[in-house]
């Protein structure tokens, strides 16, 4: 079964509050099950926040066992930081589209690994791989306006958000996989 995640909309400075949750959860021992969006790339609407909030805020994707905890410390700091928690919304999926093309056999069998090997939970959709090998393409392979081989594709990976921001970790680290924003389904 997929892990629950929640995503907290908390109005405060965007230094000292992240700050706060860091040093939060490292006193607390907590290393992973949570997700600050400043420091992995998750769509947020920044400007319509800022309007809607009346200022900054700071979005905190967490697991379901942490929630009362973070309510608890938000709460507790507020007096002294002026934090507010504005929402928290149940996190149904996240997805990301991605893309790729290369000539070179070897980045098509490390890609090929990559996309076979996802997390738990994770699945590809509309994934459409082309690979075509045209024996009669000549000169230099760098250079030739024609490539031999060439692999190459697109599609979306969705699942729940945790392993989908791992799954796009690991995907965007190669260099010939473009992955866009990982994008919240409430």
């Amino acid at each position: 079964m997929a892990a629950v995640y929640f995503e907290f909309i908390i109005k405060g400075r965007d230094e000292k509050l992240c700050a706060y949750l860091d040093g939060f959860f490292c006193g607390r021992g907590v290393r992973e099950g949570y997700f600050l969006t400043k420091d992995h790339p998750v769509h947020v609407h920044v400007l319509k926040e800022f309007l809607e909030f009346r200022g900054e805020v700071v979005h905190l994707i967490c697991a379901s066992k942490l929630r009362t905890m973070v309510k608890a410390a938000v709460r507790a700091a507020s007096p002294k930081y002026d934090f507010e928690i504005m929402r928290i919304d149940k996190i149904r999926k996240a997805s990301f589209h991605f893309k790729f093309e290369t000539a070179s056999r070897a980045e098509a069998g490390k890609i090929k690994r990559l996309l076979s090997g996802r997390p738990a939970g994770v699945k590809l959709v509309d994934y459409e791989p082309s690979e075509i090998t045209i024996p009669e393409a000549e000169g230099p392979e760098a250079y030739a306006p024609l490539h031999r081989y060439t692999f190459g594709g697109q599609g979306l990976v969705e699942g729940d958000v945790g392993n989908v921001i791992r799954a796009r970790r690991r995907l965007s680290a190669n260099d010939f996989i473009r992955c866009e924003d990982v994008q919240i389904h409430y």
